[in-house]
């Protein structure tokens, strides 16, 4: 698969897994609704996960452009929260927000920094994760006791507006994310429709043909489904022996509600392994 898609994978793996699981969840005294109020409402992709989530059974769907060291760090601390903002289109990289109220902004910096290849610099109200070429590969900051990294292009800038971000400009102001963002997962994936419009108009003119299958049969779900918000989680219920659950809920065109559940348990079986069963039972 070429650079287009396993960059584009954050959003179209999400979308996959809120088609075929959905999700939501927040422990530790914090509400997903809470989160939800610190991210920008034009990401495409929100992901949740409790503290100490196994972060395992990610690699298949977004350990390239998602740095999976730098959440099972954070994860140690508490829950955590992931965003996709954007993706560079020059290189197909992502803008990503990892936000938690575990951390001061001295402390994410520190932790962030070593694995980045970067020193941590004071700018204003921001850290800035400087290499030694000068350039910015991440900036942190907090605000109302959370502590937010902004990674990718234009770090900088996009965490100088997570500092003056209102409530009527984040997912909170979503009214149709909203009524979805609810369940006891210990894993939750959020799509809005700005993110289910992209994966509609993907210009695909780069792609190969398989690939344009790929996005073909992507939209031709879209527009049979008409999702207008999606969630997809997965809960643990039980780690010995392994007892897991995935579930979706999706809100469709014209207000109707769609609710799936799926339930498995093995003795023997890894917790990615038992997901990927589950996953392709989900999808009939």
């Amino acid at each position: 698969m070429s650079a287009i898609l396993r960059h584009i994978r954050i959003a179209a793996s999400a979308f996959f897994l809120s088609l075929l699981v959905m999700v939501s969840g927040c422990g530790d005294g914090t509400t997903i609704q809470d989160e939800m109020a610190l991210v920008p409402g034009l990401c495409f992709v929100h992901i949740h996960m409790v503290r100490g989530f196994d972060t395992s059974i990610l690699q298949k769907y977004i350990a390239g452009p998602v740095p999976l060291w730098l959440c099972d760090s954070l994860l140690e601390k508490g829950p955590l929260g992931v965003s996709l903002l954007g993706i560079n289109l020059t290189d197909l990289s992502p803008q990503l927000q990892f936000l938690t109220r575990e951390l001061t902004p001295e402390a994410m910096a520190a932790l962030a920094s070593p694995g980045m290849g970067s020193d941590p610099r004071v700018n204003g109200q921001r850290l800035d994760l400087v290499t030694s070429t000068g350039s910015v590969l991440g900036s942190v900051a907090g605000r109302d006791g959370w502590t937010c990294l902004v990674t990718g292009s234009g770090a900088d800038g996009a965490i100088g507006r997570w500092l003056e971000l209102e409530t009527g400009s984040s997912l909170a102001a979503d009214t149709a994310l909203l009524s979805v963002a609810g369940g006891d997962c210990d894993l939750t994936v959020l799509v809005s429709s700005n993110s289910i419009a992209f994966l509609s108009f993907i210009p695909d003119g780069m792609l190969s043909r398989s690939e344009r299958r790929i996005l073909d049969s992507i939209r031709a779900v879209i527009q049979q489904v008409g999702p207008e918000a999606l969630r997809a989680g997965i809960g643990i219920v039980s780690p010995d022996p392994l007892s897991i659950f995935l579930e979706i809920e999706m809100l469709r065109s014209g207000g109707g509600i769609t609710h799936l559940r799926v339930d498995g348990s093995d003795s023997g079986i890894s917790l990615d392994s038992l997901v990927t069963i589950a996953l392709g039972l989900a999808g009939g």
